[in-house]
Parts: structure tokens; sequence; C-alpha cells
């Protein structure tokens, strides 16, 4: 614990205004010995990168990979030739599977969702509690969005729509509801849904800090913790997924994540 009061401590102040020129991979190069203990951790966030990478290979976009990451870009194309052969030690069995599961990249990137489900499903089976409930939330939040996307190609249903299981349920119990019915399960349904009205980018923005407000909530009372080392750490995560990247490429992504 005292180690997380010099850490904590030392953490600086972000703002999501202006020009952010410090990123997460500039940040670990000047401080990353201060977290060693926490690699478990951070390598489960970093592998969110890993899972963008592989998708932007599938799209052909010939961007850099996403930084900072576990393997090289090189590596991720290797693996999406041969999976089963060429399957990092970063990657966990879950990726391996699904890209054997769908062998071409057309199928791959119409059934990508299911990964990115995978993924926030084997972080819920931490056993770091925060990552637990970054999981929880997270899983809710993709699910709803997914909902509100499917909802305005008139595309919502029982087909389509994964997640969550039991907010994929009362979503489809409720589906001409405007909260979904939601309200009592997820109170933040409201808010979330009312950010769908801002254009696309300002949207994106709006959603990362609308998670990172849920995340901020655990355990609030213990601002040592180790979650706060985490959140933070999510914090520059999700600067990086957007501030970063020249205006084209961000829109692009963006239009992605929030449209599908």
């Amino acid at each position: 614990m005292k180690l997380n009061y010099y850490i904590i401590a030392s953490l600086p102040e972000l703002s999501w205004e202006g020009d952010i020129r410090d990123t997460l991979e500039q940040y670990f190069e000047e401080n990353g010995f201060m977290f060693e203990p926490f690699k478990d951790g951070i390598d489960k966030i970093l592998l969110y990168n890993e899972l963008r990478t592989l998708e932007m290979i599938l799209q052909n976009n010939v961007a850099e990979e996403f930084a900072p990451s576990l393997i090289t870009k090189e590596d991720a194309a290797a693996f999406l030739e041969l999976p089963r052969l060429n399957r990092p030690e970063e990657y966990p069995e879950y990726i391996e599977e699904f890209f054997v599961k769908y062998p071409d990249s057309e199928s791959r990137l119409s059934h990508f969702d299911e990964l990115y489900l995978a993924y926030f499903t084997e972080m819920y089976d931490s056993k770091i509690p925060f990552f637990r409930y970054y999981a929880d939330t997270a899983l809710i939040v993709r699910t709803i969005i997914m909902a509100m996307r499917l909802d305005r190609k008139g595309e919502l249903s029982e087909e389509t729509l994964i997640g969550k299981e039991e907010i994929v349920s009362t979503i489809l119990a409720n589906k001409n509801s405007a909260d979904y019915g939601l309200s009592s399960v997820f109170p933040e349904v409201t808010h979330l849904t009312a950010l769908f009205e801002k254009d696309i980018m300002e949207r994106d923005k709006a959603v990362d800090l609308f998670l990172l407000n849920l995340l901020s909530e655990y355990r609030a009372d213990d601002i040592f913790g180790d979650h706060a080392i985490y959140v933070f750490i999510i914090s520059l995560f999700f600067r990086d997924r957007w501030a970063l990247l020249d205006g084209d490429i961000a829109e692009s992504l963006v239009e992605e994540i929030i449209n599908g």
C-alpha cells in the first residue's frame, strides 16, 4: 500500500480538452518501473489494443498498430494468416478460437463484436476485483450502445443483439420503451442514450467519459487502492483511442465503434 501512496500522489491531472500530448506509451516509457506490481492488470487493459490492431489489419488499414502494444503489427498479421501455428503467448486461447472459427476476413469482421464480448467476459473472470466491475460495467454499456445502433437501423432482434445476457433479454422484452426497460437495472441508461444526440466525434468522447465516471465510482472512498491506479491507466488508454490519430483515421474508427 505504501507504493500505492507514492504512485497515486505522483499521477498527473488529466485533461480531455485542448492539445493532448502525453500518451500512455510515453508515460510508461518514463514511469514504467513504478507499475511492475500491476503488470498483469495493465496487460489486461492493453490486450484491447491487440484486438483493435487485428481489426484494423482485417480492414486493410495502413496505420501503425495501436500503442502501447503487446506484440508487433507484423506478428499480429502472421497470426491472422495461421492462428493455430502463430498464436503469440500474449494472446489468450479465446482469440485463437475466434479466428479459427471464422477463417476469412469478411466473416471475421462481421462477427468481431463477438471477440470484444469475449474480451470483457474473460476479464470478468479475473481474480482482480476491480476488473470484474470494469468488465461488467463495460459489457452493460456496450450492449446498450449496440442495441441503439441496431434499433436505429431497424435491425434490433434476438439474432443481432449480443452482449450481457440479462441486459440483452431486458432490451428485447422492452424494444418499444425509450429506456429499453433498463431504468431499474441500470439507472444511468437515460444519460447514455442521450449521448447519441451528439455528433459522432463528441459522442465517442462522451461515451468514454461516461464509462470512466462509472469506473471512478468503484470504492470511491478508498483513494489509494489498486483500482485508482487502474482507472488512471484506463483514462490514458481511452484518450489514446482517439486523441493521437489524425482526423480522417480517428473519424473512421469512431464511426465503426458507434455505428458498426
